[in-house]
């Protein structure tokens, strides 16, 4: 059965960052790497770098996805101003959100997802180039 969590879009990191927790409920691969990270407040920490076997987003799935564990009260935000506890499992990185054309919604919170084609498009283009003759004819 899938598990399901909430990652927040973020563009300005490289790489995907889940909590501890989440890293052990979903069987993720640790490796035995550490890196130092930090983000725009200056702040560094080490963490773990590991796999996700599989990664479902949609009707999209991606396979050995790197990923950076975080200690889960590195993603306790504390409070809003109704008292709701603003906590995260984790953030989507550019190492996944580069493998996707996305269309996101702001106005109801939806998004639409879909594979990248141009990766594909540019391969039929230069097999198309090659199997005429290329530059030279």
């Amino acid at each position: 059965m899938a598990k399901r969590f909430h990652l927040f879009f973020d563009t300005g990191a490289s790489i995907t960052a889940i909590s501890e927790s989440v890293a052990n409920s979903i069987g993720a691969l640790p490796s035995s790497d550490s890196i130092i990270v930090g983000g725009n407040t200056g702040r560094t920490e080490k963490v773990t770098k590991g796999t996700i076997p599989m990664l479902q987003i949609g009707n999209n799935t991606i396979k050995n996805i790197s990923v950076i564990t975080v200690p889960d009260n590195q993603l306790d935000f504390g409070f809003d101003k109704e008292g709701n506890k603003l906590s995260v499992n984790g953030f989507l990185g550019w190492n996944v959100i580069n493998k996707f054309k996305w269309m996101i919604n702001p106005l109801i919170f939806n998004f639409y997802i879909s594979v990248r084609k141009i990766k594909i498009f540019l391969l039929l283009i230069f097999i198309l180039y090659v199997a005429n003759g290329g530059i030279n004819k």
